[in-house]
């Protein structure tokens, strides 16, 4: 299974060890992820500046990242179709990588449960999600 893991959620996996932690290594294990340029930037800049990170310590989650996960291009649309438009990019992944989930915190991406038919999730919904896929 090809699964989006948005920012927040990596975010999250690196300073913590819960529930997001727990999707990303068994997504790691058992799934391919997949990621863009823009998250892996949006990753970066975050770990910086709001969590105040060490250059030497984004370089080691950067590291981890890459070694367990696709960077894929994103295919843009021509009109905006979040009210956030970094929430776009999320979309325009999922709109080019062909992925069976989208896993994300953000709010305004999972009041729209699905897009282009493709599932929006919590960390916390994700194991439902899982569980039924394997079904």
């Amino acid at each position: 299974m090809k699964i989006i893991l948005d920012t927040n959620v990596l975010i999250a996996a690196f300073i913590s060890r819960g529930n997001c932690h727990e999707v990303f290594e068994y997504c790691a294990l058992n799934h391919q992820i997949i990621l863009s340029k823009f998250i892996i930037q949006e990753f970066t800049s975050k770990l910086a500046t709001k969590f105040k990170f060490h250059k030497k310590e984004i370089n080691q989650a950067l590291q981890i990242l890459r070694s367990r996960s696709k960077i894929k291009k994103e295919k843009p649309f021509s009109q905006p179709v979040c009210r956030d438009k970094d929430d776009d990019h999320i979309l325009a992944l999922l709109n080019n990588a062909q992925v069976d989930a989208v896993v994300t915190g953000d709010q305004d991406l999972l009041c729209l449960k699905f897009f282009q038919e493709i599932p929006v999730i919590s960390p916390t919904e994700f194991w439902k999600f899982e569980k039924e896929f394997k079904a």
